[in-house]
């Protein structure tokens, strides 16, 4: 009996020597030292940017090199802005976006794959206005450091994708030659490992 009771006690020790746990890290988009917008054509001869500053995104990765990230972004309609007030509410209104009844947009990626040296097609289901499609965005890893005010581990990427604003409902009776129907997402994104 004891020698059957040390060699249970030795797998034991064996099982959880091999055993190796797998923390997932988060990383935090610093909306401050960020930009998200957007980009679509004005009466076919040139683009219009908008942007939102009210929102939240992380990234979570088991992996150093994020290749298994899970993306996750909200924002609020209510912050859309494009330089112009009357064009802001415009936009907030039921004749596009709504913001009354769909107060918030959300991005989930479903797979973020490596395509490249800094280069990834992230893949999710973008929701707004009450519709959620898939869409493939391409990120751009552009660069790592670590913060010298607290040594934070820190890093960027630049993303952009399109999409078509007609497949969500918004103002899909207005003309493409006055308003594009193909929306560019355009952001650059400071994340931070916390």
């Amino acid at each position: 009996m004891k020698h059957v009771t040390l060699f249970v006690i030795a797998a034991m020790a064996f099982f959880v020597s091999s055993f190796t746990i797998i923390t997932a890290d988060n990383w935090l988009a610093d909306a401050g030292h960020s930009h998200l917008g957007f980009t679509l054509k004005h009466m076919n001869i040139a683009d219009f940017h908008g942007s939102f500053s009210s929102w939240e995104g992380k990234i979570t990765s088991t992996k150093p090199d994020l290749s298994d990230a899970v993306v996750d972004f909200s924002g609020d309609i209510n912050s859309i802005y494009t330089g112009v007030s009357g064009r802001d509410e415009h936009l907030q209104s039921a004749d596009f976006f709504d913001a009354a009844k769909y107060p918030k947009f959300t991005f989930q990626s479903t797979s973020f794959k490596k395509t490249g040296d800094n280069e990834y097609a992230v893949k999710g289901n973008l929701s707004f206005h009450g519709v959620t499609k898939e869409i493939t965005l391409k990120a751009v890893n552009t660069g790592s450091v670590e913060s010298p005010q607290d040594k934070t581990p820190m890093t960027g990427f630049k993303v952009s994708g399109t999409f078509n604003r007609v497949d969500f409902g918004i103002s899909t009776d207005t003309p493409d030659a006055f308003l594009g129907t193909e929306v560019t997402i355009v952001a650059d994104i400071e994340f931070a490992k916390g």
